[in-house]
């Protein structure tokens, strides 16, 4: 793993930290299959004392329908090509980035994009780049 996507993997790990409700520890991470990597969320558990819960899809179709039918996370990992479409469908919501410690770390060419970030606040926050499986 380069140092830049370490370091935003860590930008969007530490977002985690500021996402669970006052007083509520659990926490729900939608996430790709395979990437629930326990040196990234060591963090959390040292701050809140459990492990967030995941739930793992196997494709963009499967986590979209997923999340039109109801289920409800408190943060997940969809591709970029998925962010018009999943705002569209109403699924998502902007991120408060004030509690993202890092987020000025990011390069502003990941942001710098109408479906990334508008007047309405930052919709997508890269964790990774250019991975394929």
């Amino acid at each position: 793993m380069s140092p830049n996507t370490l370091r935003l993997a860590t930008v969007a790990l530490l977002g985690l930290t500021g996402l669970a409700r006052a007083g509520d520890a659990d926490l729900t991470v939608f996430d790709w299959s395979g990437f629930e990597n326990q040196a990234l969320i060591e963090p959390y558990v040292a701050k809140y004392g459990q492990m967030p819960t995941y739930a793992l899809y196997g494709d963009d179709d499967e986590a979209f329908q997923k999340l039109t039918s109801g289920f409800k996370a408190d943060v997940a990992h969809p591709c970029s090509q998925m962010i018009q479409k999943y705002r569209d469908a109403g699924v998502i919501e902007p991120w408060d980035v004030s509690k993202i410690p890092n987020f000025k770390e990011i390069d502003p060419r990941f942001l710098n994009s109408k479906i990334f970030s508008d007047d309405k606040g930052v919709w997508y926050i890269p964790t990774d780049y250019a991975y394929t499986a």
